[in-house]
């Protein structure tokens, strides 16, 4: 702070406001690589699309759950990388699979192993943003109990906005989905959104700053 009879010469108030300029374009570019690594946002958390699932019965009366379904095919902003049956794992895995991080693939059953090693290759990039998960307990019986299917999509961020699901949901009937639906930011939006919150016009002044050095008084 300064003195209250002390003046600043030309040269030292750029020299003020440009050290506050640059201490703002720092921080700027520290809250984006933090946004990146995942540390400062929740833009990489799963949500769920589409309604929640409803409680049903099954014919011998046992209570069940019925959901918003998975990605219609026919929707173009959404892609498929995949789908397996992760018996005798659960949701938590389809959703490690799903950001890439599974690396159990041979737990799975054998006959599912491949699959399973294909998918989390394709996962890898960071792509699959949505994840639909097989929900337990099922209304149909004749799959086992420990059955886990579990698809993967690429999705554009405006099926975030608005899911476009099999389940049924908005129809008379309710939701008849068998499947529960998750999904997530991209992470290479992620990255691209970040990198957009720095404002370019810091970026420059800062990169003239570092090219030019300090400007001399008229």
């Amino acid at each position: 702070f300064l003195a209250p009879d002390q003046v600043l010469t030309r040269l030292e108030f750029q020299i003020v406001v440009r050290s506050a300029m640059a201490l703002d374009a720092v921080f700027a570019i520290l809250n984006a690589l933090m946004i990146m690594s995942g540390h400062s946002s929740h833009a990489l958390e799963w949500t769920p699309l589409g309604d929640d699932c409803e409680a049903s019965y099954t014919a011998s009366g046992s209570q069940c759950l019925k959901c918003a379904g998975i990605p219609k095919p026919s929707n173009p902003s959404c892609r498929m990388v995949g789908g397996l049956d992760l018996n005798p794992l659960g949701d938590e895995d389809c959703k490690s699979i799903a950001a890439g991080t599974f690396a159990s693939c041979d737990s799975v059953a054998a006959a599912n192993r491949e699959a399973c090693k294909g998918v989390v290759a394709a996962c890898s990039s960071g792509d699959c943003n949505v994840v639909s998960i097989w929900k337990s307990p099922s209304c149909h019986t004749d799959v086992s109990a420990a059955y886990k299917y579990c698809y993967f999509h690429s999705c554009q961020d405006s099926f975030l906005d608005s899911p476009d699901l099999d389940g049924h949901c908005d129809e008379a009937v309710g939701c008849q989905g068998t499947f529960y639906t998750l999904g997530r930011q991209a992470a290479t939006t992620v990255e691209a959104t970040a990198t957009a919150s720095i404002p370019a016009k810091r970026l420059r002044s800062g990169m003239q700053r570092n090219a030019s050095g300090p400007t001399s008084t008229r």
